[in-house]
């Protein structure tokens, strides 16, 4: 066997192999992709990044192939994001060099070098003639902080500003909605004051500045609109369209004394409706609904400033609206927190659709002048003749009187059974639209007989609100049916 001969034939097979699994890695003869990454910032304030800047990586050295057209590996470029990142993926191994450019930024090229060379806007650029940077094979590089120079363009001897203020909660233009609100605008600290409407049409014509920093502030006493800045560069005259927030307050309302027919009604769940109105329109436009669903909690409204005066109206099923005016004598000029105490005992002789001012009430509202009464006719059957009995309800009516009545030796004006065995009890001006429940005491004629307590349990009666002319609701209750199954025996 010739060993010289076979021996050749392996070391070449073995090098065609190796040369083959070298090729199987991402691409040809065992290239790893590389990663770069990085972030242009702002070199006077590096927190800021530089967004929309174009980056450019290139190859260091050409690829001879022998055409006119000679590149290296690498020709990529991408756009920074809105924080001045940006990342070059799937990089070929190599020596690169960097270019960044962006409006209003001095053009540069990276790494950095000594000697600088003259752009056409008369800003200075960098010469290519660097050092470059090497990407390693299968490497993550971060190029970290990249810092730019800010250029300033000068603006001309005079540029008209016009600004069309937008409301940010309607996104409607002020100048249509409300064109004679002040706004006082400040350009490079000079401030300037004009109505929304000639902002508009009009605006300002300033002379030559490097920027112009617009801080809108509403000339009136109240703050209606927080302050804003903007940064213009340009050579030519600027129409903006400027969004500005309002100056919101906080407004709270806190529940006290609340009864328990309101708390055991609506399946635990009473709801009061705060209804923000804005009262120059008529009828008065509904700036904001809020449902109250826990009178245990502080029920809270944002106010806008810029919508007084306007009103708050409460509104309860059961119950007369009130209506609150929030005029500016309520404010301080600056987001703040204000409480109304809404007491269900008191009576603030305040009711209806006629407004009252948040001053005039003192921080409380008074609602128990609002409920809506009807007289409820309850009528008892199925009692003995001369049985007695009374009737406890959730609710306190104003009086009680009875179709035939008895009193005890306490002085209690109960009612006594007629000869059919029927007692009827009129509860006059009893709160309505409430689920009412009941406990009637019985008192038997019989003096063998024990005396007994019915109770409404799940029986329920619900109390709707009187329709004109109505008399109000009627109940109908056979004490024998119901009491036989739902009494309790007392001495």
């Amino acid at each position: 066997m010739n060993l010289k001969f076979w021996g050749g034939w392996f070391l070449a097979i073995a090098c065609v192999c190796i040369f083959l699994t070298m090729g199987c890695e991402n691409g040809s003869l065992g290239v790893k992709y590389a990663t770069v990454y990085g972030r242009l910032v702002n070199k006077d304030n590096i927190a800021m990044g530089v967004p929309n800047a174009t980056v450019r990586m290139l190859s260091k050295e050409t690829v001879s192939g022998g055409g006119e057209l000679e590149q290296g590996y690498n020709f990529l470029a991408t756009v920074t994001d809105a924080e001045g990142y940006f990342v070059f993926e799937k990089v070929h191994p190599d020596n690169v060099i960097f270019e960044f450019t962006a409006p209003g930024y001095r053009k540069m090229v990276y790494p950095a070098t000594n000697t600088d060379t003259e752009e056409a806007d008369g800003s200075s650029g960098e010469s290519a003639d660097i050092e470059s940077v090497t990407i390693a094979n299968g490497a993550s590089v971060n190029l970290a902080n990249i810092l730019m120079t800010k250029v300033s363009v000068a603006l001309p001897t005079n540029i008209n500003v016009t600004i069309d203020f937008i409301d940010a909660s309607t996104k409607k233009s002020i100048a249509k909605d409300n064109p004679n609100l002040n706004f006082k605008v400040y350009f490079d600290g000079k401030a300037k004051t004009l109505k929304a409407i000639d902002w508009k049409s009009i605006g300002y014509s300033i002379t030559g500045a490097n920027e112009i920093t617009v801080n809108v502030i509403n000339d009136d006493g109240i703050v209606l609109y927080n302050p804003v800045t903007t940064t213009i560069s340009g050579t030519s005259d600027q129409c903006i369209n400027l969004e500005v927030v309002p100056v919101t307050y906080s407004l709270e309302f806190q529940f006290l004394n609340v009864p328990s027919y309101i708390i055991s009604s609506e399946k635990n769940k009473p709801i009061i409706t705060l209804l923000v109105e804005d009262s120059s329109t008529t009828p008065a436009q509904s700036i904001s609904i809020t449902d109250v669903e826990s009178l245990s909690q502080l029920a809270h409204l944002d106010i806008q400033a810029v919508r007084n005066p306007q009103h708050v109206r409460i509104r309860m099923n059961g119950y007369r609206d009130e209506v609150i005016s929030l005029t500016n004598d309520l404010l301080s000029g600056e987001k703040g927190a204000y409480r109304l105490d809404i007491d269900f005992q008191m009576d603030d002789g305040h009711s209806g659709d006629d407004p009252v001012t948040a001053a005039e009430l003192s921080g409380r509202v008074g609602m128990l002048d609002n409920v809506i009464r009807s007289d409820i006719r309850v009528n008892m059957i199925g009692l003995a003749p001369n049985d007695k009995a009374s009737i406890v309800t959730n609710f306190v009516p104003e009086t009680i009187t009875w179709s035939q009545s008895f009193v005890t030796a306490n002085n209690e004006t109960i009612g006594l059974a007629d000869s059919q065995g029927a007692i009827t009890a009129i509860l006059k001006n009893s709160p309505s639209y409430f689920d009412m429940t009941y406990s009637i005491s019985v008192f038997p004629d019989n003096p063998a007989s024990s005396s007994y307590i019915i109770n409404s349990g799940s029986n329920v009666v619900p109390i709707g609100v009187p329709e004109n002319g109505s008399t109000g609701t009627a109940v109908s209750i056979d004490v024998s049916k119901i009491g036989a199954s739902s009494t309790s025996t007392t001495e």
